[in-house]
């Protein structure tokens, strides 16, 4: 109650309570008014009083006895040393001072802004239950004054229901006030929702507009459809695409939009795409208004509401597959015109390697015809020159059939080894390049398989031999070898293909994959084999090649190395 009375005093008359009252006795009786009306069963003799340092003023007295009231200004002076400790610590105190025990006193220190004692709050309060000491005097009373009370219980009434209604009148002026407040506080709160309402709207406008400028500038095909493929709301893009106008394609489909051909795959992955909310690449053909045929690829994304709507974000990608199918003839006419110059070099192979067979063909027949000649011929002999010939046929034979079968395109992928493919590679190389007094050795430590273009890849591993071979004849090498070399190092699987020519100068070793780039001009040489070694292993098989330089113990080389993924 103390803190309470504090914060009400401070608010209606501010610091110095004695000087503002005495200079506005208006103020006094409102003040005693207030402190009055505080009485209760619990409470009662509420007065303030003024404290100079020294003497004691009468400020307030709300006793309800106006006879007992101490009057404004009155001064004396308390040795009580309950009241030296207030002025001292300055803290509320409380302490018996009836000799019934039934009251104690209740000391408050008001203090000013500097924290200095301006004032004290006095009031008397019941330390025990108010009812049972009422019932117990009201028996005393009955006692003693029995005749007194029946005499005046009628004006004691009156003045009881008087004092409820100016208590009441005095409730209803404090309510009344702090509704008048708690009005005030709705009302500026109401102001700021209001001002915080009209901010988020300007906001929401604003998004509205960013969004609606990102909407119909993007160049991407754009719109809302609901769950029959309906158009709800497009893009400038979306009618630039389709050359409808935006009525016109509100009142169609995706669905109708989509070519005849594919319209089932269409509708069966919009089905999926609304099931799983969302689908990437959803590659079909458009017809529009011209009938103009656009390949098109779209990706579903279900919009952020009960899942009735979804949204279309539409790529024309007619102009990127005829750049990405032109791209792949371009290639497909390197690839063709790189067969065709190993294929050159493959003949001079299979020419190296026929001419010894039919040189012991030709002689096997000379032998069975002098023999004719001379009569001299026997089953023996003519058996022996046969199986000969026979012999020398099939390994013709399978030299023609390893020759199809290296240039034969693939249209799948196949898994196959390193080991396997060397090994094929091997059968028709090695006689060659042995021939010319190279040594070619192999080191294949894996066999774990890949998923590739089996032939393409032979081709590649041909390739490497080949320029290995040339670059170890034009070099003049005394002692040349070519060695290849296969590992696996952790997922992917590698091989080396390590010759001891020299190196490749160092200006010209980041242009060697380039096309129509080499180093063979003079001797025809297309700049092809690399370029188009690289876009097999890279493009087409998901791998690397790539190469250095390299100094080991048979002299400087360079080491091309191609990397493939594990299947």
């Amino acid at each position: 109650m103390g803190i309470n009375i504090d914060k009400y005093l401070t608010r209606i008359i501010g610091n110095d309570f004695y000087q503002i009252l005495e200079d506005n006795p208006s103020f006094q009786p409102e003040i005693e008014l207030y402190l009055e009306s505080l009485n209760t069963s619990k409470y009662k003799n509420i007065i303030l009083l003024d404290y100079n340092g020294s003497v004691f003023t009468v400020i307030a007295d709300g006793n309800i006895d106006f006879n007992n009231r101490l009057v404004f200004g009155e001064n004396f002076k308390l040795n009580s040393l309950e009241l030296k400790k207030l002025v001292q610590n300055k803290e509320p105190i409380s302490f018996q001072q009836d000799i019934k025990g039934f009251w104690q006193t209740y000391l408050y220190p008001i203090l000013d802004e500097s924290g200095n004692l301006q004032a004290i709050l006095s009031i008397d309060f019941s330390i025990k239950n108010f009812n049972r000491i009422s019932q117990n005097l009201s028996i005393l009373d009955t006692l003693f004054y029995i005749f007194t009370i029946l005499l005046s219980i009628g004006v004691f009434i009156i003045i009881i229901f008087s004092f409820m209604d100016y208590k009441r009148e005095l409730k209803l002026k404090l309510i009344s006030l702090e509704l008048s407040q708690e009005i005030n506080k709705v009302q500026e709160l109401n102001n700021s929702l209001e001002k915080k309402v009209e901010l988020k709207v300007r906001e929401i406008k604003r998004s509205q507009k960013y969004f609606e400028t990102i909407f119909n500038t993007t160049r991407d095909a754009i719109a809302v459809i609901d769950s029959q493929t309906k158009f709800l709301f497009v893009n400038k893009a979306y009618l630039n695409l389709t050359q409808l106008t935006d009525r016109e394609l509100k009142q169609t489909t995706l669905y109708n939009l989509t070519m005849e051909e594919d319209r089932e795959h269409t509708i069966n992955i919009v089905g999926e795409a609304f099931r799983r909310g969302f689908y990437h690449n959803l590659k079909s053909r458009y017809v529009t208004k011209d009938n103009n045929i656009l390949e098109i690829s779209n990706d579903i994304v279900a919009m952020p509401d009960s899942g009735a709507s979804f949204l279309l974000v539409t790529r024309d990608m007619t102009f990127e597959n005829r750049l990405r199918r032109e791209k792949e003839f371009q290639e497909q006419k390197l690839l063709q015109q790189s067969r065709l110059a190993q294929m050159g070099e493959m003949i001079s192979m299979i020419a190296h390697q026929w001419r010894q067979p039919l040189a012991a063909i030709g002689a096997s027949s000379a032998k069975m015809r002098i023999k004719a000649h001379l009569n001299k011929n026997s089953n023996k002999l003519t058996i022996e020159s046969t199986e000969k010939i026979d012999s020398l046929i099939q390994h013709l034979s399978q030299t023609i059939n390893d020759f199809r079968n290296f240039f034969k395109p693939d249209k799948i992928k196949s898994n196959i080894s390193y080991t396997e493919m060397i090994d094929s590679v091997f059968d028709i190389v090695t006689s060659t390049i042995s021939a010319k007094n190279i040594t070619i050795t192999k080191s294949l430590n894996t066999d774990d398989k890949m998923n590739i273009y089996v032939s393409e890849v032979k081709q590649v591993i041909l390739n490497l031999l080949k320029n290995a071979e040339d670059a170890l004849l034009d070099n003049e090498i005394e002692n040349p070898v070519i060695k290849i070399y296969t590992y696996r190092n952790k997922n992917m699987l590698i091989l080396e293909v390590i010759d001891n020519a020299g190196g490749i100068p160092e200006n010209i070793i980041d242009k060697i994959f380039d096309p129509y780039f080499s180093t063979k001009k003079e001797k025809n040489g297309t700049g092809l084999g690399l370029y188009m070694s690289k876009t097999i292993i890279e493009e087409h098989c998901g791998g690397q090649l790539s190469v250095c330089n390299t100094n080991n113990e048979e002299g400087k080389g360079a080491i091309f190395k191609i990397s493939m993924h594990k299947a």
